[in-house]
């Protein structure tokens, strides 16, 4: 019941209870001799998904956010590109306030992705200068914004779209996903291309990197591959940049489609699953309406069919909990009417958790950091370019009381579910509202509910409701 959400009230959670109640064919039991009623009630849950209202909205206007990067410190960077010119990259601190101690200083034309590096940033994009320096589409910050002398990145002659880090004996490798040939570079941590790396067949842009916790490489994009490496859209490399196309863990060939359809993002889910997010409207053959999931061999899952209506989907994250944030510029999933952002259980279901916040424009990026969620995008409402939302708060502690709970016995109408609701009035006082299927709601002024003898005439079968040891 936790995290049920219905706009009319605020949700109380019930910890435990024990229900006054009495037996069909019997007379209801004395106040003397009923048996101690309680709920431990605690306070109102603020459902996952809500704005966080204490991150503020003070990103520069005109500034077009692409991507967000959430920051040990609690607070996130964002970058994108700015129609008037102005701030392409700013540090905003846990309140959403820009950092005054991070550099003002950014490149002459878009960023489209960062990545933590070191102690410092990584930024990649469509620049060939960054601070009056020669940058060649990639620069590594340091913690204040300043660009890192001590990295020099191998030329690189086309726009930088992802970016990932590898780890291979202690070193931080970095893979790059580009707009033109060679569409995949490895570069040392120092930012020379790395040798060692194979080159693999691809003709097209790669626009998602994921690094799966062997080593392996997912890509996605707008790419083909030669005869003897029939992917499209979607692939996978061994750590070392060979094609992973043989042994037991092999990952088959698969397409998407239409003709100029594009992986955007990419997911990596606890138990090997892949979900991507695109453009596409049918994977390996079969409709899948800009979201799909493969298992860990390529094979499409048959089991995992939400369709995004009207848009592709561009950002997505796996939370510690195994549900998955899905952005883009959609305006419903899964039948769910959340547009922009939206959450999915592991199954691919919408989340009744989740309540949303109201955007009014696509969402670029999404992470997941802690209890916190951040969403840049397009949007200027209900923030402009970024917000902070809340992941699944942690419900306070339950209301001191002495009296003991027992478990609560489960038969007849208690089969069904009990939700308690309590809107708390500008005067103060609660009401408490019980919602039952099939019922009318019943409304109480403290936290107890007496349940009057079951009956079929209320659609309810037998046994009939039992009483609490």
């Amino acid at each position: 019941m936790a995290g049920f959400w219905q706009p009319a009230s605020k949700l109380i959670q019930i910890h435990q209870s024990r229900i006054n109640r009495a037996v069909a064919g019997t007379p209801p039991l004395s106040e003397s001799a009923s048996r101690s009623a309680r709920l431990d009630v605690l306070t109102p849950l603020r459902e996952a998904g809500q704005l966080d209202q204490s991150f503020g909205d003070a990103i520069p206007e005109g500034m077009d956010a692409r991507t967000v990067l959430a920051l040990p410190d609690g607070g996130c960077l964002l970058a994108g590109d700015s129609d008037t010119g102005g701030r392409r990259l700013i540090k905003l601190t846990a309140d959403g306030l820009p950092d005054p101690n991070f550099s003002q200083t950014a490149p002459p034309a878009l960023i489209r992705c960062l990545a933590l590096h070191g102690n410092g940033y990584l930024a990649g994009g469509d620049f060939t200068t960054y601070a009056n320096t020669p940058s060649s589409r990639l620069v590594r910050l340091t913690a204040q914004g300043t660009v890192d002398p001590a990295f020099q990145p191998s030329n690189l002659t086309s726009n930088v779209r992802t970016l990932a880090v590898q780890r291979i004996g202690g070193e931080d490798l970095i893979l790059a996903g580009l707009s033109g040939s060679p569409w995949l570079r490895r570069l040392r941590a120092d930012g020379r291309v790395d040798a060692r790396f194979a080159s693999p067949p691809l003709t097209g842009r790669v626009s998602a990197i994921v690094v799966q916790p062997d080593g392996r490489i997912l890509l996605g994009g707008r790419f083909f591959t030669d005869n003897l490496w029939p992917y499209q859209g979607i692939a996978r490399l061994r750590s070392d940049g060979n094609p992973d196309t043989s042994g037991p863990a092999a990952f088959n060939p698969i397409t998407i489609s239409p003709a100029g359809a594009e992986v955007l993002a990419l997911a990596l889910q606890p138990n090997g699953r892949i979900v991507l997010g695109g453009s596409f409207n049918a994977v390996g053959g079969e409709n899948r309406f800009y979201l799909a999931r493969l298992l860990n061999n390529g094979a499409l899952d048959s089991l995992f069919r939400p369709v995004a209506n009207a848009g592709p989907v561009s950002s997505l994250a796996v939370e510690p909990e195994g549900t998955l944030l899905v952005g883009g510029d959609f305006s419903r999933l899964d039948g769910a009417n959340f547009r922009s952002l939206a959450r999915l259980t592991p199954a691919g279901l919408a989340d009744p958790a989740w309540a949303g916040c109201g955007f009014d424009n696509k969402v670029n990026a999404v992470v997941r950091s802690g209890t916190a969620i951040f969403a840049a995008g397009a949007f200027t409402q209900p923030h402009h370019g970024v917000v902070k939302l809340l992941a699944n708060p942690a419900p306070a502690a339950p209301s001191a009381d002495p009296t003991p709970a027992a478990p609560l016995t489960r038969s007849g109408i208690e089969g069904l579910p009990l939700l308690l609701t309590a809107p708390i009035t500008s005067d103060g006082s609660t009401t408490y509202t019980w919602n039952r299927a099939g019922f009318a709601p019943v409304l109480t002024t403290t936290p107890e509910l007496f349940l009057p003898a079951a009956s079929p005439a209320h659609g309810v079968s037998k046994p009939p409701i039992t009483p609490a040891n």
